[in-house]
């Protein structure tokens, strides 16, 4: 889609059923785990070491309508870390992450374009944690989500994304 605002923002639920929708300059997206390779879109989840991986067998379904849902970047001894194309450039992220099967307090560390966005702790009453709006660079034209700390499983069950811009934006959501 083609459109002058001043700021588009990107919305990413995952573990939701795969659809993406156009509400008011904004794109809704639902990641259910699929790898980059399978992705038509290219966006999609990695091992750490770049080999694309399927972890949709990890995600924890709650209800597709709702922030309940997650995908954890470990499970057992693989870690994940997840993958959107973009232009290099800066962006303003926010990330939710929590486990609404655990009912007490769990550490998130997560780090986006190796910049440390969250670094919370859930409690028994209250599973989300979500992390400030931070500027991170992408400069290898891929926005990558990953854990700071490899003993965690840091769940992550949204990102928000604005582009900042004064010119024209274009995205295109085509298959790879």
């Amino acid at each position: 889609f083609r459109t002058p605002v001043s700021t588009v923002t990107l919305y990413y639920n995952f573990s939701a059923a795969p659809t993406i929708d156009y509400h008011d300059d904004s794109l809704h997206i639902n990641d259910y785990g699929l790898s980059t390779s399978e992705n038509i879109f290219a966006y999609g989840w990695q091992l750490t070491d770049g080999t694309p991986q399927n972890v949709a067998a990890f995600a924890r379904r709650e209800d597709a309508k709702t922030i309940n849902s997650s995908i954890p970047l470990k499970h057992e001894d693989q870690h994940f870390k997840w993958n959107l194309p973009l232009p290099n450039g800066h962006y303003r992220v926010k990330l939710s992450a929590g486990n609404s099967s655990l009912n007490l307090p769990t550490n998130y560390k997560v780090n986006i374009e190796n910049t440390l966005v969250l670094d919370a702790q859930s409690t028994s009453t209250n599973f989300l944690v979500e992390s400030e709006f931070t500027t991170v660079e992408v400069t290898d034209g891929s926005l990558t989500i990953s854990s700071a700390d490899p003993t965690l499983e840091n769940h992550i069950c949204a990102l928000e994304i604005s582009i900042q811009t004064n010119q024209q934006a274009s995205f295109s959501f085509q298959p790879a």
